[in-house]
C-alpha cells in the first residue's frame, strides 16, 4: 500500500507539471514578438549609443555609470535597478528583447522553487510533494500576475521588480542552507544578492530585509548556530548601506515632492496603511482568483500526506507566531509606496502577488506540518498506515473542477490574454506594423521619422508610442534613441 501511495504521489507532481508546461505554452508563443518601448529606450539610450560607436565594454560600463548618476540625481535612487534598465536586451538588437520574457519566468520560477524547496525539505517534506507545490504555485503565480504587462512583458518593470523578487527567494534559500551546513558559498551568495539588493525595487528590498532581521533575531534568542547567525549580519547590512544610499538620492524628492521626507507621524500612518491594505488586498486575491481556493486545500493536503515529521529539520512551535510572519511580510513588502503615497501602478502589484502567495504557501505547509506532529504524537499507530490514497483523489477532484469551470478560471489569466491576442489578428497587425516602424527608425537617411499609428489592442505587450507632438516625452525618447532629429506618430491611412 506504501508502494502504491508512492506513486500516485509522484503521478500527482508529473500530472500538475504537465498542466505547468502546458500553461507556459501560450506566453512562450507570444514572447518572439516584444518590441522594448518607453522608458527601455530613455534608460538605455547611452549603452546603445555606446554600442553602435564600438566603444566596447568600457564604454558601455561608462554609459550604465553615466545613466545611474544622472537618475540618482534626478528621478530616483535605485542605483542596480537602473544599472539594469540601461542594459536592456534591445541595445544588442531588437531581436534579443524577447529575452525579457525568460528572464522573468526565470526569477519567477527559480527563486520561487528554490526557497520553497529548501523551507519544504526543512518541514520533512518528500521530493514528489515538494514538486507538486512547485508546480501549483508556479503556475498561479504566473498565470495570474496583475499586471503581465509588467510582470513579463516590458523589460524596465521585469528589472526593477520580478529581478529582485528572485535574488530576494534565492538569498532567503541561500541564508537557511548557510544555517543548515555553513558552507560559505551560501554566504557569498547573499553577501552578493544583498548587495545588489540595496538598489533594487523598494517591496523587495524591505521583504529581504524583515526576513534577515527576523532570522537573526530568532537564531539569536534561540542560540542556535550563533556564529553563523553573526554572519548573516554582513548581508543584512550590506543592503541596509545599499539602500541609504538609495534613499539620500536627491531624485527622490525631485519625484516625490517638497513634502517628502521623513516623519514620526507618516511612519505610524504607514504602519496602520500596510495593515489595513495587506489585509484587504489578501482577501481580494481570493475574490480575484478563483482557483486560490483549490491551492489553500491542496498546500494541506500535500503537506500532511508528504511530510515526514520525524525527518523535518525544522519545527514550527508557534503556528499563530508564524501565521503573523507572513501575514506581517505581506503587509510590510507595502511601507514603502504607502509612505511615499504613490499610487502602486507598473509592476508593483506583481511584487506584492508574488511576496503574499509565497508566503502564504509556506505558512500553510509549516501550519500543516505542526498539527501533524501533535497528531503523530497522539495517535502513532493511525499514521503508520498508509490510509487511502487520496492525493490521486484530489488530482481527478482539481482536474473535474478545472474542466468544470473552465470559463471562469482561465478568463483571468495570461494564457487568454495571449490566446485572444493571436486569435484575434491583433498579434499578426503588431508584427506587421512594428516591423514597418523599425524600418522607418532604423533607416539613417530618415531624420523625421512620421510613424503610421498602431492597432489600439496589443494584448500581453507593453507600448509606449510616440505622440503627434515631437515635443512631448515618449516622442523625444524615441527619436534620442535612433538618433533622429523628431519622431511623431501620424493617423494611419
Amino acid at each position: 500500500m506504501k508502494k502504491h501511495t508512492n506513486i500516485l504521489q509522484s503521478g500527482a507532481a508529473a500530472i500538475f507539471g504537465g498542466i505547468f508546461i502546458a500553461s507556459l505554452l501560450p506566453v512562450l508563443w507570444v514572447a518572439p514578438y516584444v518590441r522594448s518601448t518607453g522608458d527601455d529606450l530613455n534608460y538605455s539610450v547611452g549603452v546603445h549609443m555606446a554600442l553602435m560607436r564600438g566603444e566596447g565594454l568600457g564604454g558601455v560600463l561608462c554609459a550604465v555609470a553615466d545613466s545611474v548618476k544622472g537618475t540618482w540625481h534626478s528621478w530616483q535612487g535605485t542605483w542596480s535597478s537602473i544599472a539594469l534598465f540601461s542594459l536592456q536586451p534591445g541595445v544588442w538588437g531588437n531581436k534579443w528583447y524577447p529575452l525579457t520574457v525568460a528572464v522573468a519566468l526565470l526569477c519567477i520560477l527559480a527563486g520561487t522553487w528554490y526557497f520553497l524547496h529548501t523551507v519544504l525539505r526543512f518541514l520533512g517534506m518528500k521530493r514528489s510533494g515538494r514538486w507538486t507545490l512547485a508546480f501549483l504555485l508556479g503556475t498561479l503565480l504566473i498565470q495570474y500576475l496583475p499586471n503581465d504587462k509588467c510582470g513579463l512583458f516590458w523589460w524596465t518593470s521585469v528589472a526593477h521588480y520580478i529581478v529582485p523578487y528572485g535574488i530576494t527567494m534565492m538569498c532567503m534559500g541561500w541564508s537557511l542552507r548557510w544555517l543548515e551546513s555553513g558552507r560559505f558559498r551560501f554566504l557569498i551568495g547573499d553577501l552578493l544578492g544583498m548587495a545588489y539588493l540595496g538598489g533594487a525595487g523598494y517591496p523587495e528590498v524591505v521583504l529581504a530585509a524583515v526576513w534577515f532581521f527576523l532570522l537573526i533575531v530568532g537564531g539569536l534568542i534561540q542560540k542556535r548556530n550563533v556564529k553563523r547567525i553573526l554572519w548573516l549580519m554582513l548581508p543584512f547590512l550590506l543592503e541596509m548601506a545599499g539602500f541609504a544610499f538609495s534613499a539620500m538620492a536627491p531624485g527622490n524628492k525631485n519625484r516625490g515632492g517638497e513634502e517628502f521626507g521623513f516623519s514620526f507621524a507618516k511612519v505610524f500612518r504607514t504602519l496602520a496603511g500596510c495593515v489595513q491594505e495587506g489585509v484587504t488586498e489578501s482577501i481580494g486575491d481570493f475574490l480575484r482568483v478563483r482557483p486560490l481556493i483549490l491551492l489553500v486545500i491542496l498546500i494541506v493536503l500535500f503537506a500532511w500526506r508528504c511530510t515526514d515529521t520525524e525527518r523535518a529539520l525544522w519545527r514550527v512551535r508557534h503556528p499563530l507566531l508564524l501565521a503573523a510572519a507572513g501575514l506581517g511580510i505581506s503587509c510590510l513588502v507595502r511601507a514603502p509606496v504607502i509612505y511615499a503615497e504613490a499610487d502602486p501602478y507598473g509592476g508593483v502589484p506583481d511584487s506584492y502577488w508574488l511576496i503574499s502567495m509565497t508566503a502564504m504557501t509556506v505558512c500553510l505547509a509549516g501550519i500543516t506540518v505542526y498539527f501533524k506532529k501533535i497528531y503523530a504524537e497522539q495517535h502513532p499507530d493511525i499514521l503508520r498506515k498508509s490510509g487511502h490514497p487520496i492525493e490521486g483523489y484530489a488530482c481527478v477532484l482539481v482536474l473535474f473542477l478545472c474542466a468544470l469551470f473552465y470559463r471562469h478560471i482561465i478568463g483571468g489569466t495570461v494564457d487568454y490574454t495571449c490566446i485572444r491576442y493571436v486569435q484575434s489578428g491583433a498579434l499578426a497587425d503588431y508584427r506587421e506594423q512594428m516591423e514597418e516602424w523599425l524600418s522607418i527608425l532604423e533607416d539613417p537617411s530618415v531624420s523625421r521619422a512620421e510613424l503610421p499609428a498602431m492597432n489600439d489592442d496589443q494584448g500581453p505587450f507593453m507600448l509606449m508610442v510616440p505622440l503627434e507632438d515631437e515635443d512631448a516625452w515618449s516622442s523625444r525618447v524615441y527619436a534620442r534613441y535612433y538618433s533622429k532629429e523628431s519622431v511623431v506618430c501620424v493617423p494611419r491611412n
